[in-house]
């Protein structure tokens, strides 16, 4: 008998689920209509978890945004990125991943999936937002800068400031994004950025008054790759500047002239990183620096024996990465 229940079990174990279909509702917030919308669904057999796609159109383009769960109990959502004035979309979708399961929003393995019909509503005017949004966004590469990008924009009327809003993550797209800078002008550089990621950007115009308008569209571009990858092209770091690299490569060279002997790599891993003092010529003055973590922090101390304040040293880091770097 017992050979027969576990074969029986074994069968049914590969049978997939008939992942339910959620129907969802969508409506305004009560506190804040004109920037949030609630969204919520039935709870779906079989689901491990659920994933919310909202997508609207703006001049002509349409542009979306997934929020992804891992969790069965949850069955609403409030989206608080929304705009005045704006008709938003949205879908919600089941899922079950076989065993597999989610890893920040990136299913690994076979997925089975349901989806709702969609359903569209429009937020509430806001008598602030009456500015015309900036068009005509442009992100590019800098000719010979690798670590900034240039953003230019149509000048919008009325319009005394611009605020320039940057994806808070250089690996996801759909996280949330940052308030980094605000300008006077239609044109500005990017800097500090990492080599070979892109970059996400959207921009807002500010009037008089607590005037506004809602966001451009999203506009991206990929930094260009780290140049500095030998001694000739050593990247030049200014004291107390913090500088973001990455490369796969093997090293990453700069020329440092430091006051305190003092070189910080931020919360990057060590990952058999290995930082080398090197003179004028390459030649190693220290081999390996010491590496210490402090407060979550990669420290390396140039030796005193080997420290003189204010002369130029080449610094070259094996097995970069990610780097974070600042010198003192």
């Amino acid at each position: 008998m017992l050979p027969a229940l576990l074969f029986t079990s074994c069968k049914w174990s590969m049978i997939d689920p008939d992942v339910e279909t959620p129907s969802i509702n969508i409506r305004l917030s009560e506190s804040s209509p004109s920037t949030e919308i609630i969204i919520s669904w039935n709870k779906c057999d079989d689901a491990q978890g659920y994933g919310i796609t909202r997508t609207f159109t703006r001049d002509g383009v349409t542009d979306e945004v997934i929020y992804s769960y891992i969790s069965t109990d949850t069955t609403s959502y409030t989206d608080s990125t929304c705009e005045p004035g704006v008709e938003y979309t949205y879908t919600v979708t089941a899922g079950y991943f076989k065993g597999k399961g989610l890893f920040f929003g990136r299913v690994f393995g076979d997925l089975l999936e349901a989806t709702s019909t969609a359903k569209t509503i429009k937020t509430q005017v806001h008598p602030l937002v009456v500015l015309e949004h900036p068009k005509n966004l442009v992100v590019s590469q800098i000719p010979g800068k690798t670590n900034s990008l240039e953003l230019s924009w149509t000048a919008c009327e009325g319009a005394e400031a611009y605020e320039i809003y940057r994806n808070n993550s250089i690996q996801d797209k759909y996280r949330e994004y940052k308030l980094i800078a605000t300008v006077d002008s239609n044109k500005c550089q990017i800097e500090h950025l990492y080599n070979e990621s892109e970059y996400r950007f959207k921009i807002k115009a500010i009037g008089a008054r607590g005037k506004s308008s809602v966001f451009s569209l999203v506009k991206g571009c990929m930094v260009p790759e780290a140049i500095n990858t030998n001694l000739q092209n050593a990247y030049v770091l200014e004291n107390g500047i913090t500088e973001h690299f990455y490369t796969d490569k093997g090293t990453l060279w700069f020329v440092i002239t430091p006051q305190k002997g003092l070189i910080k790599l931020g919360d990057c891993y060590l990952n058999g990183k290995c930082i080398s003092l090197c003179d004028e010529n390459g030649d190693f003055i220290v081999p390996s620096l010491y590496l210490e973590e402090r407060d979550d922090v990669i420290y390396a101390e140039i030796p005193e024996n080997k420290f003189e304040a204010g002369k130029s040293y080449f610094l070259q880091i094996w097995n970069p990465g990610n780097i974070k770097i600042t010198v003192e």
